[in-house]
Parts: structure tokens; sequence; C-alpha cells
């Protein structure tokens, strides 16, 4: 439970206190004293905590016999889990925020919640994509996951299915069939602070700039293809149409390797590369997101999403995307968006040269409640 699932706990808890719901969660005895835990208490201090150990097995992933093994090693846990709970309490309902933990085992084997009624939010099942129109590579594996899929939604006592894949709540749609009527559409929540701030140096000198801004943000690493942009940008180094390129966030080390290559010194002198290496607060990254006219999301080998675009798409800046994953397919369906193959530096530099001056309006409002927390929890707990 840490980063993006954490954030998931956080914000149900939240929408759970607000409607009265009483609150128990389950979670690895490794995480007792862990930061994530420790935020939480602060922000409920009411919530009961299980603390269990999970299996070894739990660790192994890589080839598809290692991830089968995990899936049956979660199912264990979680079914270890809950009869443990029933010991000292009463459980009307069980919400895994994040279920392919255990998706496929589940599907296979059956609910590990006895009769109890249980939901999940799904994030990573991808063998719908290529029928839905995402560039993703062929898996032999899909029709095996897709009919384990199915299985899952056949359980009698799973109330819904949440997916934040608008691809395979269209995929479900058309399959007909009662229990795909299960699969339930929520928007990746995100969010977009609006509070006043006083811009660093680095936002200030953003704001009275002549060419424009191209913003690449986040945790920086070398799959959004950090090198594939800073290469195209030195062919156009000594153009009019070379963007400023502004890279704010933590830098992992491969990226760090590639942004401190002396063969971009000269966009540096020339202020055609901007770094802030450090993480980017959310208040922070509104004044950036305000004082750039572009986004890049030339991810590689990255099929799933990122509320990177969504934010991007709420502030009007235009959008350069990978085609590949739902990152793609999400940019294909965005205004101002254009979709580069990421290893294509000629593809890239079009790209560059495209990106106009867009001064800041305001945020969209409907595209932030539509991915907001509170839209999200309707469905998740309304559900």
């Amino acid at each position: 439970m840490s980063g993006h699932h954490e954030a998931y706990v956080i914000n149900i808890l939240d929408g759970m206190a607000a409607r009265g719901i009483k609150p128990i969660v389950a979670t690895d005895i490794n995480l007792a004293t862990s930061n994530s835990v420790k935020r939480i208490r602060c922000a409920h201090p009411s919530v009961h905590f299980i603390f269990s150990k999970p299996p070894d097995e739990i660790s192994l992933y890589g080839s598809a016999y290692k991830d089968a093994r995990r899936e049956f090693a979660y199912w264990r846990w979680f079914k270890q889990t809950y009869e443990h709970s029933l010991e000292s309490i009463s459980v009307n309902r069980v919400l895994l925020p994040y279920i392919d933990y255990a998706l496929y085992a589940i599907g296979m084997l059956g609910s590990p919640f006895r009769h109890c009624e249980f939901s999940g939010i799904a994030m990573r099942p991808t063998f719908h994509h290529r029928e839905e129109g995402v560039h993703t590579p062929y898996r032999r594996s899909d029709f095996i996951k897709e009919a384990l899929f199915g299985r899952l939604l056949k359980c009698p006592n799973l109330r819904h299915l949440l997916t934040i894949d608008d691809t395979l709540f269209r995929f479900a749609q058309k399959k007909g069939a009662a229990q795909w009527s299960k699969v339930k559409l929520i928007h990746d929540p995100t969010t977009i602070d609006s509070v006043e701030y006083k811009p660093p140096y680095l936002v200030s000198e953003l704001a009275t700039r002549t060419i424009p801004v191209l913003l690449v943000y986040g945790a920086i690493e070398a799959r959004k293809g950090i090198k594939e942009l800073l290469d195209a940008a030195l062919v156009l180094h000594n153009t009019s149409e070379c963007p400023t390129i502004v890279i704010a966030g933590r830098q992992g080390d491969e990226a760090a390797k590639i942004i401190n290559d002396d063969k971009y010194i000269s966009l540096k002198l020339s202020k055609k590369l901007i770094e802030l290496n450090e993480f980017i607060s959310s208040d922070l990254e509104s004044q950036l997101l305000m004082n750039c006219d572009a986004v890049w999301m030339g991810y590689k080998a990255h099929y799933g999403m990122s509320g990177v675009i969504i934010k991007a798409a709420a502030a009007k800046r235009q959008i350069i995307a990978t085609k590949d994953g739902l990152i793609g397919w999400h940019a294909a369906h965005l205004h101002r968006s254009s979709l580069v193959d990421v290893n294509d530096i000629g593809a890239i530099c079009l790209s560059l040269r495209a990106i106009t001056m867009h001064p800041f309006s305001n945020f969209d409002q409907d595209l932030l409640f539509k991915y907001s927390w509170e839209n999200a929890n309707n469905l998740i707990l309304g559900h």
C-alpha cells in the first residue's frame, strides 16, 4: 500500500466517513508502522486495522508461471485474512481497491470471502485491448484471461467489478451476457489544486517565456522517452522551432544518466533544457501546467493509463503522446493531441515544431469533476 494504492485507500476512506460507513482496513503486517498507515490513522483515527503476514509467494513476478503463483498466493491470503477477521468482527461487504492482485485466481477458484458480498476495482486487464483498437502487443494468454474474467463475473456474491479502463467497459457492454453488466466504469480519479501559490524562480521564468514550453513531469524515468525527446530537441536546437523543455520531477538513475549526458550540454546552456529534479507538489504541478504550452507523454513499452494526460487536457494544454496503450487511445480522443512513434525522431521533431504558445485561461471544471474523487466515490460506494 504505497503511492497510487495509498491514495485510493485514503480517498475511499474519506468517502466512507462522509457516508457513515465503518471501515476495516486489512493489509500487510509489514506496513503496520509504515508512513502510509500513519497517514491513514492521522486522517481517520477510528479506522480499525487488521494486519496479517502475506505469504512469500507474493514477491514472485516475471514469467506467466510466477504471475499465476502470485495470484493464487494473494487469493489464499485474502481468504485467510477474511476468516481471521470474522473471529472478532462482523463484515457486511468487502472492497478490493486493487482486485488485480488475484483477479484471475478468483475467476478460477471463486470468491475467497465465502458468501460475503464483494466488489473490486480492476486496473490492469489487457486481454480486450486489441479488439477495442488499443495499440498493444499480441499476447497468447488473452483468450484464457478473457475466459477467467468472465468466470469471475459469474461469482454470485460479486456485486460489481469497477474498472478505470474505458475500453474494458466498452468491451463488456458489447458482450450481452448478463454477468458482463456487472462491469462498471469509474474514471481514474485525479486532482489539480487551484490554490494561490507563489511561483518559484523556475515558474516565474516560464511566465515570461517567448518560445513554447514543453513539460515533462512526475517520476522521471527512461521509459517516458526522455532520450528520444532530447535527441529530437538536438536536431532542432539551432532553429527557431525548438521549444524549451522542462523536466520536472525526481529523476530515476537511468533517466538522470541520460539527462546528464554531455551531448545535451548545449541544450542546457541555451536554456532549451531546464531541470527541476525534486518531488513536484500538487500546487507546483498546477503552476507548471498553467505555464507550459504542451505536455510530453512519450512512454515506451507502457500500455496502461496515466493521470497526467487528464490533467494536461483539463489545463487545455497540447499533448504529445505515444500511440501505444491506453495513453495513446485516450490521446486520440482528446482535443489538441498528437500521436507519435516514440522511436521515430523525425516524427517527434514534427510534433515539436507544431507546438504553439497557448496562454492559460482556466481549467476545464467539467473534466475535473468527471475525474474527481467525489464522482468516483459515488460510484465505488454507491454500487
